[in-house]
């Protein structure tokens, strides 16, 4: 049987939205639009906290999107590459929903000329309710001064919003963490991230950026042709009592001295038992299935 969605070609601002809703994939207590590393609130982009809702002023109250833990972002001098408004060679995204895993590949036509491949893999993971977890995979074909943005944007999608305020950031160890509270009952919604990368050449270094919406860091790397730099994301949302950023720090770290194969083997475990439980398998009809 298959258990791939898969969509080919250049996305567009319609297309891409009905993607991130035939892509969304949670464990029941994260939800995660399959949207693009790179885009944010205008895409829809969302981290959907179930159980948590908020009502601002007199509109109906709704889901709390938490910061988006899962941005990351390219630019190849001083342009930023964007799979929707981008020339690309190739692009494909796709969920392999017997596992819940959203997946993309992109090939982007530089500017300058060349091409740069940018490979993604994120998941809820089912094994730990509160974890997301990504892997991104990027080269070129030939040297480009390239940045990378990777972080929390607390800048996210609502129709009745905005729901969170009172904005706070701090940093510990390699883990930054983004905190706010909603509108209604001032709640604390906490979001710790860490984004590791193994090869980056001799004197690169992550430098703090952002906002009063944003906690995020970037990296400046001339790539090497043909030379694959392996980034791997770790992220804990979670709210409840001011206390609880302290115990999303702590678990985000943890997290990623796990590394990323111990989450994907965990996830695939998981999945699978679920589906032990509850598959129903239909012969003769592809489509029903």
């Amino acid at each position: 049987m298959d258990w791939t969605l898969e969509e080919n070609g250049q996305p567009d601002a319609v297309s891409i939205d009905l993607v991130g809703s035939r892509h969304l994939s949670g464990n029941g207590s994260l939800g995660l639009r399959g949207g693009l590393d790179e885009s944010g609130k205008e895409r829809l982009v969302a981290t959907i906290i179930n159980g948590l809702y908020d009502r601002v002023g007199g509109k109906w109250r709704e889901p709390v999107n938490a910061p988006n833990a899962m941005s990351f972002r390219l630019s190849v001098d001083g342009v930023n590459l964007d799979a929707l408004d981008s020339p690309v060679h190739a692009h494909r995204q796709s969920l392999d929903f017997r596992h819940g895993i959203q997946s993309r590949e992109t090939v982007f036509a530089l500017p300058g000329g060349g091409s740069l491949t940018m490979a993604s893999r994120r998941f809820v993971s089912l094994a730990s309710e509160r974890l997301l977890c990504a892997e991104y995979l990027v080269s070129t074909d030939t040297p480009v001064d390239l940045i990378v943005s990777s972080g929390i944007d607390g800048d996210v999608w609502d129709i009745n919003g905005p729901h969170l305020g009172n904005f706070r950031s701090r940093r510990q160890g390699d883990t930054i963490l983004l905190q706010a509270t909603t509108s209604e009952q001032g709640i604390t919604v906490a979001v710790a991230e860490t984004t590791c990368v193994a090869n980056l050449p001799q004197g690169s270094q992550w430098r703090e950026v952002g906002d009063g919406y944003s906690a995020r860091r970037e990296v400046h790397v001339v790539t090497r042709p043909g030379e694959v730099y392996r980034f791997t994301k770790f992220a804990i949302v979670t709210h409840g009592n001011p206390d609880c950023a302290g115990a999303a720090l702590a678990e985000c770290q943890s997290a990623a001295e796990a590394g990323f194969e111990h989450w994907l083997a965990a996830q695939h475990t998981a999945w699978e038992a679920r589906w032990k439980l509850c598959d129903i398998a239909l012969t003769g009809d592809s489509e029903a299935q």
